[in-house]
């Protein structure tokens, strides 16, 4: 009945040995999701895996998740405290910084969807890690504090939400 099918490794306990109730050292999820949130354990979950291979659960992957989840909340804020409730249809870039931003969230939407098309989560995930948090936040946001072009940031937080939306999908949506 199925054409494809996705196996993915273990999730191990933290020193490498598989989990068990009887010898105690299974990783509860739900508290984990308590303290860090859903996405964040999803992230953590996605970050750094390969298909089939058993891997040790990292709480700090984990931590890594959550600390993305609130960049792109931080740039949702900052994008909503700008535009104050005005919508906009299409870019329209005007510098060369606006340019650059699209022109990397067109090259992440391509590259991840090939990366999807293949199974290859923990690839596309990183990709759109590194563009949200080296160059959306770090660098295009900090640039938009100067010279601001709403279109393009509204752009850009779409785009951003959609490719997230995947694997953080509360935080997305929300």
């Amino acid at each position: 009945p199925f054409t494809e099918v996705y196996i993915h490794g273990y999730v191990l306990a933290a020193d490498g040995s598989k989990m068990s109730k009887s010898v105690g050292n299974v990783v509860d999820p739900a508290g984990i999701r308590l303290k860090y949130g859903t996405d964040a354990l999803r992230l953590g979950l996605i970050d750094g895996r390969a298909a089939a291979i058993n891997r040790p659960y990292d709480e700090s992957k984990t931590i890594a998740g959550r600390n993305f989840a609130n960049k792109l909340w931080n740039i949702a804020r900052f994008v909503e405290d700008k535009l104050a409730g005005k919508s906009y249809d299409k870019p329209k870039p005007q510098t060369a910084a606006d340019h650059w931003i699209l022109t990397k969230l067109q090259h992440l939407t391509e590259a991840m969807s090939l990366d999807l098309d293949k199974y290859r989560f923990s690839e596309a995930y990183d990709r759109m890690y590194h563009v949200v948090w080296d160059d959306l936040a770090d660098w295009y946001i900090e640039a938009s504090k100067n010279q601001l072009n709403e279109t393009v940031l509204v752009e850009s937080l779409k785009t951003v939400l959609k490719l997230a939306h995947p694997f953080a999908p509360f935080v997305s949506e929300t």
